[in-house]
């Protein structure tokens, strides 16, 4: 599809002609018993990745053919996709995200307590691990840290893998599903309390170090 975009596509805008490429490879390793989701995954990772991938080509090729004492000049790798396309998907993902979680929502099963409970317990855990960023950062600022070690939140990776346990007819699937369901949300919501709380004291802290001192009596 690179070469498709370099050669044939390269005057054109390939925004949908991507999108359909994408849905043919996922139809085409579904059909052939394979997992499409994974096979979008990295179609999107070649695609984001395509000048830094095709360079690497580029330079196993030029290596082959200087062994043949063939010269050939050094080319840059291939951008397929341009920046107003990377904002066009990104708007297509943004609106994906939004379907996907009110999907979720709609899915958890507050319910099921059992769930529920063992779901804030993962998300606890979670975040008291992720805390451990904290001893592997310290070259960073201080404000940076503190946002590495609160972003935590779980999201469509996760109910994508549940989604397939369910379609799979594991046992106890629904069980498993209510769980990472469970998990996502409960992670979103510890992850953007503690975003919250570390904005607000990095916009405390300037205001302490500017703040006026007494006068001086003469």
């Amino acid at each position: 599809w690179i070469l498709l975009i370099a050669k044939v596509f390269k005057q054109y805008r390939s925004y949908m002609l991507t999108i359909a490429y994408l849905i043919l490879i996922y139809v085409v390793t579904e059909f052939l018993g394979g997992n499409g989701t994974i096979a979008a995954l990295f179609f999107g990772l070649v695609l984001g990745n395509s000048k830094k991938l095709t360079s690497l080509v580029g330079e196993i090729i030029l290596r082959e053919t200087e062994k043949r004492n063939i010269l050939k000049p050094k080319k840059d790798g291939i951008t397929v996709v341009s920046n107003t396309e990377m904002f066009f998907y990104s708007q297509i993902s943004f609106f994906l995200k939004t379907f996907f979680f009110v999907y979720v929502g709609l899915l958890l099963n507050t319910s099921d307590t059992v769930s529920i409970a063992i779901g804030l317990g993962i998300a606890i855990a979670i975040m008291v691990m992720r805390y451990s960023s904290l001893f592997i950062t310290r070259a960073y600022m201080e404000f940076d840290r503190s946002l590495i070690s609160s972003t935590f939140a779980r999201g469509l990776a996760a109910a994508v893998i549940a989604q397939e346990v369910v379609l799979n007819k594991i046992p106890n699937a629904e069980m498993i599903a209510n769980i990472t369901y469970s998990v996502i949300v409960f992670t979103i919501i510890l992850s953007s309390i503690n975003i919250f709380l570390v904005r607000g004291f990095a916009y405390k802290e300037p205001e302490k170090e500017v703040s006026p001192t007494a006068p001086q009596q003469e």
